[in-house]
């Protein structure tokens, strides 16, 4: 992934700071994994850390096999490294409950850190 300190991809935001003026800016969020959700393939993860939980997309009609992979494999509490690009949710899905749940994540990189 881009923005890596040697091979550690750096985070340039935190989970809980990205908000709907985000949209179209490339990221990378280190954090905690918390739940993984199945959506006919549409895989969703919401990714912690100590300020706050993002939601995360991985599309397979954009990403390669080997980054679905991987993301298959994820489970919670499993350290991530997300590299994407914020996009505003659709209305219907949007989570007034979380400061964040305006956005998701779209994935074009994944690191398992731990």
């Amino acid at each position: 992934m881009e923005n890596s300190v040697a091979g550690f991809p750096k985070r340039t935001v935190t989970c809980g700071e990205l908000r709907g003026v985000d949209a179209d800016r490339s990221i990378v969020l280190n954090g905690w994994v918390d739940t993984v959700r199945d959506h006919g393939g549409l895989l969703f993860l919401d990714v912690r850390d100590r300020f706050g939980v993002t939601q995360v997309v991985v599309d397979p009609d954009e990403v390669g096999e080997e980054l679905l992979a991987t993301a298959r494999k994820v489970k919670p509490e499993w350290v991530v490294a997300i590299g994407g690009t914020v996009r505003l949710r659709p209305g219907e899905t949007r989570n007034a409950e979380l400061a964040t749940g305006e956005v998701e994540v779209k994935v074009h990189g994944l690191d398992v850190l731990n």
